[in-house]
């Protein structure tokens, strides 16, 4: 039996020395602050662990070694998870199916973008354009055809 820490370490056992690391004096004085609220000595208020550190130290560490050994028996309640360490949980055979399953769903989908990437590629191909005849080409694009069926003759007319 294995235990994961809040911030992700792994332990095999938890113990006071680890849940030492992970609850400090300071956390087992604000749970006193919090469950007890203030306490007034001869008309003032203090903080109650506060107040109890000071006034009775050996009480205040007495109280937090207790605390440490309760979150070691549970550790859960202070954010700890259980983990299940035991290898037999997963047979090798499940394990390779979904493997293979995973594979072959990935090349499948592999198979079928390469096909939609040839029919793009097949649309994006540009067209040619019709061949130009000689008689276009030597034509000017700015002048416009004469309209006159008489052919022109070079001289004036008497």
């Amino acid at each position: 039996m294995a235990w994961i820490a809040p911030d992700g370490k792994e332990f095999d056992d938890v113990d006071s020395d680890v849940i030492y690391e992970y609850y400090s004096e300071e956390d087992y004085e604000n749970d006193l602050n919090e469950s007890y609220g203030d306490v007034v000595i001869a008309g003032h208020a203090y903080e109650t662990g506060l107040a109890l550190r000071a006034v009775d130290p050996v009480a205040f560490r007495m109280g937090y070694s207790e605390s440490l050994d309760y979150y070691a028996r549970d550790p859960e309640s202070l954010g700890f998870e259980e983990v299940d360490d035991d290898e037999d949980d997963y047979d090798s055979d499940s394990v390779r199916s979904a493997m293979a399953g995973a594979y072959n769903k990935g090349k499948d989908v592999a198979k079928r973008g390469a096909a939609k990437t040839k029919q793009a590629v097949s649309k994006a191909k540009p067209k040619k354009a019709p061949a130009k005849t000689s008689s276009n080409s030597c034509r000017s694009k700015t002048a416009p055809k004469s309209k006159s069926t008489k052919p022109k003759t070079k001289g004036a007319r008497r």
